[in-house]
């Protein structure tokens, strides 16, 4: 969580370039947390799991949960300042 702070805060001074970059990064970052979110929810669905899989999947599936929302947030930010940027 800090670190999407932190790089909210970078946002407003950073330039064009870093922004655009990181921009890049996040979005395949995100496409992997969205992957694994995603295998998760299907190994839950089947059935098979121990006890103890069970919890560690749903436990894994929060944080997938929470680590989406963060990214999709921080992707949100930097395109608004890809697009004022670019005025």
């Amino acid at each position: 969580v800090a670190w999407y702070r932190q790089k909210e805060e970078w946002i407003e001074v950073a330039p064009l370039s870093a922004v655009t970059k990181l921009f890049k990064q996040q979005t395949k970052e995100l496409e992997g947390i969205r992957s694994a979110k995603l295998d998760y929810e299907m190994e839950l669905e089947t059935g098979t799991l121990t006890p103890s899989q069970r919890s560690y999947r749903k436990d894994e599936l929060k944080m997938c949960k929470v680590q989406e929302k963060m990214a999709v947030h921080l992707i949100s930010k930097l395109q608004i300042k890809i697009k004022s940027g670019r005025r």
